[in-house]
């Protein structure tokens, strides 16, 4: 099983945009989408501390 776990990933003023956009590709790159596609359980805590899945 793989799990991952991110952090702190939160919009800014130089990348609000992307976030609006759902530009996921330009926020984290090809590379981590990928891996984050092929694990079994996803988890990301944004910078107030809330869960997601």
């Amino acid at each position: 099983m793989s799990i991952i776990i991110g952090a702190d990933i939160a919009p800014s003023a130089s990348n609000k945009n992307l976030f609006v956009n759902g530009d996921i590709a330009s926020l984290v790159g090809n590379d981590l989408i990928n891996v984050l596609r092929d694990s079994d359980l996803k988890f990301v805590v944004n910078k107030k501390r809330k869960w997601f899945c």
